[in-house]
């Protein structure tokens, strides 16, 4: 037993007899038995890099023997990734500035229709018309009645009788009297007496009677009355005239003209009561008297051309309103998914 211990122990004569093993093998050209062994486990295929056989198969025989997906599968999505701050910013600015834009866009838009929807209807109220007297002992042929407004809240009548042609003075002796009676509620701006008289009444009435004297075959007789429009309604689409009611006391068939300022009369259609004269600024129309009471009638005219332009400006006012009030719903809708 202690020979065998001897023999083999790391420390007994063993290993002289190993020192001389090794000595050998070098002379006989071999390597070092540690090199040897390297070499061959140089050879065992690992994990990390691929064995002799797997090193020699070509690079395009393993690509067609790795399995691959097919055609019709949808990739798998990229996992979502929380946006960056920057962009974060910028999306929250986007959400709060499309609602101020919009609701700014509707404002506008509101504001258009406002300025582009006409600002009056174009319907006209029906003028009060006045009260005329004529009497007279001796014929006359013309009457002329013309209406001016002096200032938003004066008007101005303006009456002219004339005699038949060729007559420069009626016969000797011949009275001829004016008769004016405004509207009920309406008074001159002066009311002296005896020629001026107030009637009570709700509203009161007012009546001038005027003595006519006749020079060169003509009379003129004024008068002023706290009125605006007087007379006559227009707002570029329709107008309205009214032709006074005249009581006529004399011998002869007189005619009467009646003429009022206009704006563009000449552009109204007059149908309702044709004009005998009209102009870009005056219509006048021509009433036929006989004796006694001649009632007063009401010239309509209607502008087609301002008819027109009304029914255009309503129609883009409405289509304005219409935007603004999609704008501002859009507005509305945008701001309350902000927070989405």
């Amino acid at each position: 037993m202690a020979l065998l211990i001897g023999s083999y122990g790391p420390t007994g004569p063993a290993a002289p007899n190993l020192d001389i093993a090794l000595t050998a093998r070098q002379k006989a050209g071999g390597k070092p038995l540690g090199e040897e062994r390297e070499d061959r486990m140089s050879g065992v295929p690992t994990a990390q890099s691929p064995g002799p056989a797997e090193s020699r198969e070509p690079a395009s025989q393993r690509a067609e023997s790795s399995p691959s997906r097919p055609a019709d599968e949808t990739p798998p999505l990229p996992a979502e990734t929380p946006p960056l701050p920057a962009e974060h910013k910028r999306w929250k600015r986007k959400k709060i500035f499309t609602p101020l834009v919009l609701a700014a866009l509707g404002l506008v838009l509101l504001l258009l229709s406002i300025l582009f929807y006409p600002s009056q209807s174009t319907g006209v109220s029906t003028p009060p018309y006045s009260r005329l007297e004529i009497t007279t002992t001796s014929p006359i042929f013309l009457i002329g009645f013309k209406v001016v407004q002096v200032s938003p809240a004066l008007a101005e009548m303006r009456f002219t009788v004339e005699l038949p042609v060729g007559k420069t003075a009626p016969p000797p002796g011949a009275t001829a009297s004016l008769q004016v009676a405004p509207p009920l509620g309406t008074s001159f701006r002066d009311c002296p007496a005896p020629s001026c008289t107030r009637v009570p009444g709700v509203p009161p009435t007012f009546i001038w009677t005027e003595s006519l004297a006749f020079k060169a075959g003509k009379a003129q007789a004024d008068f002023f009355v706290k009125a605006s429009s007087f007379g006559v309604a227009f707002n570029g689409v329709n107008a309205a005239a009214a032709i006074p009611e005249v009581m006529y006391k004399g011998p002869g068939n007189p005619i009467m003209l009646a003429a009022y300022d206009i704006p563009s009369a000449a552009s109204y259609d007059w149908s309702s009561f044709p004009t005998a004269a009209v102009n870009n600024s005056t219509a006048i129309w021509q009433v036929d008297l006989a004796g006694g009471d001649t009632a007063a009638r009401e010239a309509v005219g209607i502008n087609s051309a301002g008819q027109a332009s009304h029914d255009t400006r309503t129609y883009v006012a409405g289509a304005l309103l219409g935007l603004a009030g999609g704008a501002i719903l859009s507005a509305a809708q945008v701001a309350l998914h902000a927070g989405d």
